[in-house]
């Protein structure tokens, strides 16, 4: 049962899945052994951000933003990314 701690888990997980539909994602287990956390322990956004790229390679950028308000000077760097 990971109620109350293992959401973050779970969407690493789906992301796995889109990145690679044909491998199943590894176990909650699995996860937290490459992050060195025990059990019933949550993580965040960075956690996620190690697990993709040690488990995909995938290339992750996080853009902090303060606010909504904060996106629109952030609007045309987010466009030019999706537009490469």
């Amino acid at each position: 049962d990971d109620c109350g701690w293992g959401c973050g888990y779970r969407t690493v997980q789906s992301q796995l899945s889109w990145l690679a539909p044909d491998t199943a994602p590894p176990s909650i287990p699995e996860l937290q052994q490459v992050l060195g956390v025990g059990a019933r322990e949550w993580i965040g956004v960075p956690d996620a951000v190690t697990l993709l790229d040690a488990l995909h390679g995938a290339a992750v950028e996080v853009l902090p933003l303060a606010s909504g308000l904060a996106l629109a000077s952030e609007w045309r760097r987010l466009a030019a990314h999706f537009d490469a």
